[in-house]
């Protein structure tokens, strides 16, 4: 006998502090069971996208743990111990989207819910393929995105729409709506909708998962007409195949989404999929949750590595403006020890012409060094000055950006 405790603070550390699908390896149990646990122990769980975002190095403020009048621990016990990493759920652990109230209503609908013998009030959708399959005429057919498609054979047909008739109903009745897709549609320029590429799908809002049913075929070895063996002989090309396959009149439903773990119900030798509608019904809607909750976590992971390249963007950004300032600083350093180098050589120069004889010829030099402080001045970062031919010089702190 397996024996297992949840004790209410220490699991609330357990499931903030890594995923929920590895601290349920450690119970020895499935992520969805231990979930249930924690809300039995009424514990703020973390949400879609939160360890993507903790991946990406968000701080994410963590809920405390409240009080609550409820255990805080929970004992159980099992004879089999559950592999840790079986993807099976139990009857139990399904529907646990909707609140306990919601829950009960499924499970007892479901319960209730019977194939009937007789196809008399059909869905609009079955009503509108076994009009187009038994109509001749293509004015009385309804539009091909009406036919539910489906591959047994004749004498199945009848069974397959009182299965989707009653499927359909059912899940219509919860909020979910039937929906005929083309998926090969995107391949094809042009695409004029063909019965046999219709692929119909479950939905709940923008999810859903798509369902199909089908004969299960037997292959037995072939046995070669006469027509076959003149054929062979008298052509090179010609080729008998080895076996045929039979159709053996037992069906099975799929559920084609593959984030999903459970696949497909079949006819048995003790139970048939009518039996079983109550099942599938259930884990259709649960597939569908699984499916939303995936697209949820993609568009999380999607927001978080968006925001990643917006946040990189703006620091290139911000890097590119920085070097433009340091670039803006070198080039006003420059033309300011340019400056400074002008004055000190017209300084220089000034102290010189006192030693000059010819009057004529020390005005000129006075003029030229007066020039020079101009063009000193002008040069200079730090002084605002306009020369005639030149224009306006810049001034550093014109050029230097800032906030009002």
């Amino acid at each position: 006998m397996e024996i297992r405790t949840y004790e209410r603070e220490k699991l609330y550390k357990e499931v903030w502090a890594e995923p929920m699908t590895t601290v349920a390896k450690r119970y020895g149990i499935s992520d969805v069971a231990l979930r249930k646990q924690c809300k039995k122990l009424e514990m703020p769980l973390p949400g879609n996208g939160h360890w993507a975002k903790v991946k990406a190095g968000q701080k994410i403020k963590i809920p405390p743990l409240l009080k609550s009048k409820g255990p805080d621990k929970i004992v159980t016990q099992s004879s089999v111990r559950e592999s840790s990493g079986s993807t099976a759920l139990k009857r139990s652990e399904m529907l646990l989207f909707l609140t306990e109230n919601q829950r009960q209503v499924v499970k007892e609908y479901c319960s209730l819910v019977a194939v009937p013998a007789e196809l008399t009030h059909p869905h609009g959708l079955i009503k509108d393929t076994i009009q187009y399959l038994r109509s001749r005429k293509e004015s009385t057919k309804p539009p091909v995105n009406r036919v539910v498609y489906f591959s047994v054979s004749d004498e199945q047909k009848e069974r397959v729409y009182r299965i989707y008739s009653t499927l359909f109903m059912a899940l219509e009745n919860f909020g979910y709506s039937i929906e005929i897709r083309y998926p090969k549609a995107k391949y094809y320029l042009n695409y004029e909708p063909r019965v046999f590429d219709n692929v119909t799908y479950i939905c709940m809002g923008q999810d859903g998962v798509s369902i199909s049913i089908k004969e299960k075929k037997q292959r037995v070895e072939h046995q070669p007409t006469k027509e076959e063996l003149e054929k062979e002989k008298r052509y090179s090309y010609g080729q008998i195949p080895r076996y045929d396959l039979l159709k053996t009149g037992k069906l099975h439903i799929d559920i084609n989404e593959h984030y999903f773990n459970r696949k497909h119900w079949h006819d048995s030798d003790i139970r048939k999929i009518e039996d079983q509608i109550g099942n599938i019904i259930i884990w259709v809607m649960d597939a569908i949750y699984v499916v939303k909750t995936s697209r949820e976590q993609h568009e999380a992971e999607e927001i978080l590595r968006t925001e990643a390249e917006q946040r990189l963007r703006h620091l290139q950004e911000l890097r590119k403006a920085e070097l433009e300032q340091v670039g803006m600083l070198e080039r006003a350093a420059v033309d300011w020890g340019k400056a400074q180098k002008i004055r000190e050589f017209a300084n220089s120069a000034e102290s010189k012409i006192s030693e000059i004889e010819n009057k004529e010829k020390r005005m000129k030099i006075t003029n030229w060094l007066k020039w020079a402080r101009a063009k000193a001045d002008w040069l200079d970062p730090l002084i605002e000055e306009e020369d005639d031919l030149l224009g306006k010089s810049q001034h550093i702190f014109d050029l230097i950006e800032y906030e009002d």
